[in-house]
C-alpha cells in the first residue's frame, strides 16, 4: 500500500512495500499527484518500508528534486535500520532531513 494523508498543510506518504523498481510507478503516482496540487510539505513516513533500491533512491531524489523546484520540502522519518545504512552508503543522508521521530518530523516545518 502507498497512501497519502493530510496533517494541517503537510501531507503524508506511507508505505508499507519495498521502495523497488516493481513498486516505483506507483509511489511516482502518489507523490506527483502531491506536487500537482499545492506547494509540497511532504513527510515521508518509511517505518514500513521494509527496502530500498536503486530505483526507489532515485525516485527518492526526484520528489525531492520536485519539491525544491516549486520551492516545497521533503523530509524523512522513522527509516529502519537497513534503510538507514542504504540511504546513508548512498550519500543520501546528506541530501534529506530524516527523522527518527514522526512527530519531529512535523515539526521541522515550523522552523
Amino acid at each position: 500500500m502507498i497512501a497519502s494523508k493530510r496533517t494541517g498543510m503537510i501531507d503524508t506518504l506511507e508505505c508499507d512495500v519495498p521502495l523497488t523498481k516493481d513498486t516505483d510507478s506507483a509511489f511516482r503516482a502518489c507523490w506527483q499527484q502531491l506536487l500537482a496540487t499545492r506547494q509540497p510539505r511532504i513527510v515521508l513516513d518509511m517505518r514500513n518500508i521494509p527496502l530500498l533500491d536503486s530505483a526507489g533512491l532515485e525516485s527518492l531524489l526526484d520528489l525531492k528534486d520536485r519539491c525544491d523546484a516549486v520551492g516545497g520540502m521533503v523530509v524523512l522519518a522513522r527509516p529502519n535500520p537497513l534503510c538507514q545504512d542504504i540511504l546513508r552508503i548512498n550519500g543520501m543522508n546528506r541530501d534529506f532531513q530524516i527523522f527518527t521521530d514522526y512527530v519531529h518530523a512535523l515539526g521541522s516545518f515550523s522552523k
